[in-house]
């Protein structure tokens, strides 16, 4: 049986957005990174979808609870983390 595929999606809380960044068959790394962006105090999460989800559709479940679509928001939460911990290792 091959590996299941499923959808990625990293949301942030402060700002009510998310992006939708692909599919994947391991979310490992992105789980780590979330939770990496935790430890310095980042309100994010990370959200598996199941595979049979047209990506298409992925959208209105978030629109419908209040986050609005923000391409480029896993890049923007990368810089941000960068930052802190810039900021940590000065201190």
């Amino acid at each position: 049986m091959p590996p299941r595929q499923f959808w990625n999606v990293v949301k942030d809380d402060d700002r009510k957005t998310f992006e939708v960044l692909g599919l994947t068959k391991d979310d490992t790394p992105l789980i780590n990174e979330t939770c990496e962006m935790q430890e310095l105090g980042m309100h994010v999460r990370s959200e598996s979808l199941e595979s049979h989800v047209r990506e298409s559709d992925i959208p209105a479940s978030y629109i419908d609870i209040g986050y609005r679509l923000e391409p480029g928001l896993m890049q923007r939460l990368r810089s941000e983390a960068n930052r802190r911990k810039s900021g940590a290792a000065q201190k």
